[in-house]
């Protein structure tokens, strides 16, 4: 354990302390250390400026997305119909390529049910 330093030893220490940190800042340059402390509320307002248009962007994409649940909504429920029609279809005695096209039509794949001069793909 040390003893206790004395007012004049204790103003001493103090006084060479504040020099070598006078010196430390010399040598690293006190007017670079003053630029980087300049900075520091110019780089502030730039991360605030990184933060907002952060925030606007994915407000944007969730309004999008919230925009577009309903389509997706219908599509799915359009793609559910459509592959109990196809089970149906597929299970039928009367399969046909005009049923098959007919449900193509319905899907919006053919513009119009039309004969073609080409054999069928839809037959397995």
């Amino acid at each position: 354990m040390s003893t206790p330093l004395s007012k004049e030893e204790a103003f001493a220490r103090l006084g060479s302390i504040t020099r070598e940190m006078h010196e430390a800042l010399s040598v690293l340059g006190a007017n670079q250390l003053h630029n980087i402390v300049e900075e520091i509320p110019n780089a502030r307002d730039r991360l605030a400026y990184v933060g907002k248009m952060t925030e606007d962007a994915a407000n944007k994409v969730l309004n999008l997305v919230e925009e577009a649940k309903p389509a997706c909504d219908d599509l799915a429920k359009r793609g559910d119909e459509l592959g109990a029609a196809l089970t149906r279809l597929a299970q039928s005695p009367d399969y046909s390529d005009e049923k098959a096209k007919g449900l193509l039509v319905t899907c919006g794949k053919l513009p119009t049910p039309r004969r073609s001069s080409h054999p069928s793909r839809l037959r397995s």
